[in-house]
């Protein structure tokens, strides 16, 4: 960044991990049951922005995870 205009002046390619597409799965899983719990409570206003259903493949790390600690995870279907 450029120290008098505050410009950049460089750039480099991030390396995505699969861990953030785990973490960008748990943040939309918490985003749906704040808006679960607004509804509830507001149901006359809340106004609110449907995503569309993330593929089943995305949970295949985290349902590989569990099984292997012996642990069922399992989670809605879109219907």
């Amino acid at each position: 960044m450029d120290s008098e205009t505050h410009d950049p002046i460089d750039l480099q390619t991030k390396e995505l991990k699969e861990t953030n597409s785990m973490v960008e799965e748990f943040m939309l899983l918490a985003n749906i049951s704040v808006a679960e719990r607004i509804v509830d409570e507001f149901p006359e206003c809340a106004l609110l922005r449907r995503h569309p259903a993330p593929p089943p493949s995305n949970y295949d790390i985290l349902v590989k995870a569990a099984k292997s600690k012996e642990v069922r995870a399992s989670w809605p279907r879109a219907a």
